[in-house]
């Protein structure tokens, strides 16, 4: 996938990271967040899928950690802020129960 083939909410990527397969980290000049595939998409759960202001595509500055901790591709400090995000902001209160069920030490 190449910023030449791909447009996200925040403009045309400057950069495109891979992190897992499915799951692309982009950056613009503006902003970023994560590019799912259709596949990993499925695996974010449907309450917390309709939190997000885009579908396949997680902003950087709340949804990114919630969706990194869910896929399982984050660290223990990506689980911490997803569960204080997700405290604070009740539009991603419904990540809460999903964000509990993983365990703290990875």
């Amino acid at each position: 996938m190449t910023g030449t083939t791909m447009h996200t909410p925040w403009g045309w990527p400057q950069d495109i990271e891979e992190l897992a397969e499915g799951v692309w980290r982009v950056s613009t000049a503006s902003h970023g967040g994560l590019k799912l595939s259709p596949e990993r998409w499925d695996a974010v759960p449907a309450a917390v899928q309709d939190t997000m202001f885009t579908p396949t595509f997680a902003e950087e500055d709340c949804e990114e950690v919630i969706v990194r901790t869910l896929l399982d591709i984050g660290d223990d400090g990506d689980r911490a802020m997803a569960l204080r995000v997700a405290e604070r902001f009740e539009r991603y209160a419904p990540a809460l129960p999903h964000l509990r069920k993983i365990g703290g030490s990875r």
